[in-house]
């Protein structure tokens, strides 16, 4: 039998499977073609007088190949041949790096407290990749709220007229204005996500979370209640929006939600 240093074919393979590895950690990047490779970018701090990033001048961090971390919404990968990459960090990016056999670090993460590019056309190409990652977000979040929506077996339509409230600018009786936080807010997600396919009411208005994580209200009359029960909506606590003499700013959503609110307070009169 062939020992191990007599030409064993197991050790080659071994070999060649530590060197596709190498190889593969190495090109990583290429496919994405966005991140920004930081080797001999010149860096000009939030304070202090710019200087010129080599991996050289990281020696004393003893970061290693093939490894990542994130700060502050940047996220850096060091490639097989130590070259330190950025881009901003997301789920998907971060799963790639995972795929690809990276490891997570704690790593000092460069470009991530305020420095800058010294040649603005990487600072433009950094603020796109921002761009990119934050569709990306989006994306991804998308995809929670449809599986949520699933899993809570809701109708995507539901009967009635209703007022999407994310990202409206509400008066409230006393106080200045304010803008609705959205299905996107990093975090109200989490909490949102758990309320798809809820409803709740307060003080003649009722508010749903729909199968794309969107708040809606409407009037509270046994009609639009109906219509969520017969599109799947369970009972659950929530904050409901403009149900405290608060309203929209908006020239045309107010006209909407003063129309919707008196029919509302009519088909009550005549329910009762």
């Amino acid at each position: 039998m062939a020992t191990p240093g007599d030409g064993d074919p197991r050790d080659a393979d071994a070999r060649q499977a530590e060197a596709m590895t190498d190889e593969r950690r190495a090109e990583l990047l290429e496919p994405l073609g966005d991140w920004i490779n930081l080797e001999g970018r010149e860096v000009r701090p939030l304070d202090g007088e710019p200087y010129i990033f080599t991996a050289a001048s990281r020696a004393e961090q003893e970061d290693k190949p093939g490894t990542f971390g994130s700060n502050n919404g940047t996220l850096v990968a060091i490639d097989g041949d130590g070259n330190y990459w950025i881009s901003p960090s997301s789920k998907t990016r971060i799963r790639q790096l995972r795929d690809a056999g990276y490891t997570p670090e704690h790593i000092s993460v460069p470009m991530s407290n305020g420095e800058r590019f010294v040649f603005n056309g990487l600072n433009e190409n950094k603020e796109a990749l921002d761009r990119q990652t934050e569709r990306e977000r989006k994306q991804e979040l998308d995809a929670q709220y449809a599986a949520a929506a699933e899993q809570a077996g809701i109708s995507p339509e539901v009967d009635g007229e209703w007022l999407p409230v994310d990202d409206l600018e509400i008066k409230p009786l006393d106080g200045d204005p304010y803008v609705r936080v959205s299905r996107y807010d990093a975090n109200e997600a989490q909490k949102r996500l758990e309320q798809v396919g809820t409803y709740d009411s307060n003080n003649g208005v009722i508010a749903r979370v729909d199968h794309e994580g969107v708040v809606q209200v409407a009037p509270a009359t046994q009609e639009n209640a109906d219509a969520l029960r017969r599109a799947g909506y369970e009972y659950g606590p929530l904050s409901v929006p403009l149900s405290n003499l608060d309203t929209p700013t908006g020239t045309a959503e107010k006209a909407k939600w003063d129309r919707m609110t008196e029919e509302g307070r009519k088909d009550r009169r005549k329910a009762a």
